[in-house]
């Protein structure tokens, strides 16, 4: 039995498919479900918070400014504070997050990317610090999950940075530390 190799011209066509959908990030993939944390009603740490201060440091582990931190590091806390029921208009806290240390991904087929996070509770009313912690997270993307290493990037980072909040939130609660 002779097995005849596919023509050129089909694997040309396979391999630039491949490729836009590789460039275009169309590959089906679909971000990460938000981990469950959300704060029940009549729960201290429900509608209590505001974002306060966002920033970083400069000791990224490569010099890399992250697509997931910056600029719009801002927007996904107040967006995780809002989708958790951590956010309120009557927000009894501020909530100031720095990004101290990041490690990006390496280019490869699962993609880990581990950041620390300083975090300040303080209390609006007084200008106390009420609660202060440094959590460290990392989140793998493997290749299942986006074909393009981009989105594969983005999605670590991203990751990274919910389950950080989740930590953080989580030993916030187990302190007592808000009433």
């Amino acid at each position: 039995m002779k097995i005849t190799p596919p023509a050129p011209k089909l694997l040309g066509v396979a391999l630039l498919c491949l490729l836009l959908a590789a460039c275009t990030g169309m590959n089906g993939a679909k971000p990460m479900p938000q981990p469950p944390l959300s704060a029940a009603a009549g729960s201290p740490l429900s509608s209590a918070f505001q974002v306060g201060t966002v920033s970083h440091t400069d000791k990224n582990a490569m010099g890399w400014e992250t697509p997931a931190w910056d600029p719009d590091a801002r927007k996904l806390l107040e967006e995780f504070l809002k989708t958790q029921h951590l956010a309120g208009d009557t927000a009894r806290y501020g909530l100031d997050a720095t990004l101290s240390e990041i490690t990006p991904p390496t280019p490869g087929f699962d993609m880990t990317a581990e950041m620390t996070i300083d975090y300040r509770v303080v209390d609006l009313s007084s200008g106390a610090v009420v609660f202060q912690d440094t959590e460290t997270s990392s989140h793998t993307s493997d290749h299942g999950e986006a074909f393009a290493a981009f989105q594969r990037t983005r999605y670590a980072l991203e990751g990274a940075t919910r389950k950080n909040y989740i930590a953080f939130f989580t030993k916030l609660d187990a302190s007592g530390a808000i009433h």
